[in-house]
């Protein structure tokens, strides 16, 4: 049911909505002095708008810790790694944890143990599980990464050139080798929202970023680009999402 070009197409409209907000309050800053954070619920209002559900840090399904656990417990659900926004099919639905649902399990064994109706537990962890695993599969889930990039932005609140542009960029690929990896995530991308001095400089630096993703022979589609004007403040005239989707092939 996910379709990256809808997808980018919803976060565009929220993008061309609040720029035109900040033009018509004459704002002193543009969407350009957003944080990654800040950016991320006016992202999130796109779909919501189009009607997904939208549910943001939520925990990697997989990857559980940067650390791994030891074998004879289960890490903390705020020691995990996040992705920064989910898409599940409708509002209001939840997502379903392999985690939570291992834990809830674990739990309904100690609870058992040493009980009358021990030799009943291992029966009844299917009962467990089904209860636990209410809510969208990991796999039916659209998992997205975001990246704010900017060709010029502000270093200790003065504008200027950011040195760090290019690494930056190179950097933004290991959100998408982390979906990858993640054996629960079917669907996800990551979207790359890059300001620039023009949607000329914009489409070659991605169009260069999107050939790193082949050597590394990761499963993309071509990048869904929408670019869009914003009032130059700092150097910065152009706002393109850039959404790499992952095409995993089935297991």
């Amino acid at each position: 049911m996910w379709h990256a070009d809808d997808i980018a197409d919803c976060l565009h409209a929220a993008v061309i909505q609040r720029e035109q907000q900040l033009r018509e309050e004459q704002a002193v800053h543009g969407l350009d002095a957003l944080s990654e954070v800040q950016l991320h619920p006016l992202l999130a209002a796109g779909p919501s708008s189009a009607g997904y559900g939208v549910l943001t840090e939520q925990p990697y399904p997989r990857v559980w810790s940067r650390s791994t656990p030891a074998k004879e417990s289960l890490p903390d659900r705020r020691d995990r790694q996040r992705c920064d926004l989910v898409l599940v099919p409708r509002p209001g639905q939840a997502l379903c944890d392999p985690l939570a649902v291992r834990k809830s399990v674990a739990r309904h064994r100690e609870e058992a143990a040493g009980g009358l109706f021990e030799s009943l537990a291992t029966t009844h962890d299917r009962d467990v599980e089904s209860a636990a695993t209410a809510g969208v599969a990991p796999e039916d889930a659209y998992w997205l990464e975001v990246k704010l990039i900017t060709q010029h932005g502000h270093t200790h609140g003065v504008p200027g050139p950011n040195r760090s542009y290019a690494s930056e960029l190179r950097g933004a690929l290991g959100d998408l080798e982390k979906l990858n990896s993640d054996s629960r995530i079917s669907r996800g991308g990551l979207l790359i929202a890059l300001f620039s001095e023009s949607d000329a400089v914009a489409e070659h630096d991605l169009t260069a970023l999107t050939h790193v993703c082949i050597d590394r022979a990761l499963p993309i589609a071509f990048p869904s680009l929408r670019p869009t004007a914003v009032q130059d403040r700092i150097g910065n005239s152009n706002l393109t999402l850039c959404l790499i989707d992952l095409r995993k092939p089935p297991t």
